[in-house]
């Protein structure tokens, strides 16, 4: 799945910004789920992995160990080693952050309520607070990776936000995870503030009510979708929109609607394209005469979903340019992707392979210079990010 990435920077004299967006269409619903989520309170509301360690004005070392936190107004005050800075607001707490020495250690952990078949958006602000080796931050919620991981600046006055969008489906708890992918001990350190869970809504309400949509699968594996209306007021049309990754949608058909009905009203529309092996995402978008729309929430097809996601990569260090991909049954079209520290793509290919043959051989250019890389494969119904090592004599 893909997500937006908004980049704030942070100067002397000026700020430049630009907030997390729900999805076209669609507002924050404006009550923050994340208990704590600007550290007001302190070392209140999320667990962690790592050790907490008390800002004591005496000291300035507090934070000198590896795997260690504080909740402070001034990240020079916990290690004196660390950039001399505000939290992202100008006057409140932030969480600073040594990172530890190994991976996937949990830095920030919060469980909260949530509905079924909601959008969710997930945002956080990073900056560094020293320039060496800046964190690789991952985000998750139930486990389940949002996007590629996120690699903080090395420049120490900037503040980055990431933000993505999570689907609930039949979910009612949120079990959302910081882990940092850098284990290198020397810088690696980060601070974090304005952790923010927010559910997404139409921004303007219809003179359309929609008491129902659903999509089944049929048993000619195609999708059923129906839809009931207690009343219309010059409803035009609606239009159903499909997606792959909950995030990307694109319009089916478009179905004429009643006009100005008091009664109820049945639509219903028989999708014979459906992306086979795959989960898919439907949304419906009523349309009225003055050109107003609102999409509904999204409904899902879990069942369409058969594919294997078990993409393997040997060796994840890379001496030769050559990667050895084993590829999962079911999958015969995907795109391969290098993407370096910064998150920019340095590779790409699409790659075909026949049904039968399981292993596929990647050259890497010689261009490609020696570092630490995410190795990610994109399929239909799938995405797979392995780290990797390349190393060119």
């Amino acid at each position: 799945m893909r997500h937006v990435v908004l980049v704030v920077s942070l100067m002397t004299i000026m700020v430049f910004f630009s907030f997390s967006q729900c999805p076209n269409g669609w507002v924050r619903i404006d009550k923050q789920l994340v208990v704590n989520s600007d550290f007001s309170l302190g070392n209140y509301g999320f667990t962690s992995e790592y050790l907490y360690k008390k800002d004591l004005a005496t000291k300035q070392d507090e934070l000198w160990p590896e795997s260690t936190y504080s909740i402070c107004k001034n990240p020079n005050n916990v290690h004196k080693n660390f950039v001399s800075c505000t939290d992202f607001s100008g006057d409140g707490n932030l969480m600073v952050v040594n990172g530890a020495t190994e991976t996937n250690v949990k830095i920030w952990r919060q469980q909260i309520e949530v509905k079924p078949n909601i959008t969710y958006l997930f945002s956080t602000w990073i900056k560094s607070v020293h320039p060496s080796n800046p964190a690789t931050l991952q985000f998750s919620v139930n486990g389940v990776n949002l996007d590629v991981p996120f690699v903080a600046s090395t420049n120490t006055s900037l503040w980055q936000e990431f933000s993505a969008v999570w689907f609930s489906g039949s979910a009612t708890d949120a079990d959302i995870s910081i882990v940092n992918q850098n284990s290198i001990a020397s810088g690696n350190d980060f601070a974090l503030d304005n952790i923010s869970f927010m559910e997404c809504g139409p921004e303007s309400p219809l003179p359309i009510q929609l008491i129902l949509f659903r999509a089944v699968q049929n048993e000619n594996n195609n999708v059923k979708l129906t839809w009931t209306t207690a009343s219309e007021m010059s409803s035009n049309y609606f239009s159903i929109e499909r997606s792959t990754d909950c995030l990307n949608f694109k319009n089916i058909v478009t179905i004429k609607g009643t006009g100005s009905s008091s009664t109820v009203q049945d639509y219903y529309y028989i999708d014979e394209n459906a992306i086979r092996d795959s989960v898919l995402y439907y949304r419906l978008k009523q349309s009225d005469a003055d050109g107003r729309s609102v999409y509904s929430p999204i409904v899902t097809v879990e069942s369409m979903k058969t594919c294997n996601h078990n993409f393997q990569i040997k060796p994840t260090i890379i001496t030769n340019n050559k990667i050895i991909l084993t590829v999962p049954n079911n999958e015969t079209d995907f795109v391969f992707h290098i993407i370096n520290t910064r998150g920019e793509v340095v590779f790409k290919q699409n790659i075909t392979v026949d049904k039968d043959i399981r292993m596929q051989n990647i050259n890497i250019p010689e261009s490609i210079k020696s570092n630490i890389y995410f190795i990610m494969i994109k399929s239909s119904c799938s995405t797979f990010i392995e780290k990797a090592i390349i190393i060119n004599n």
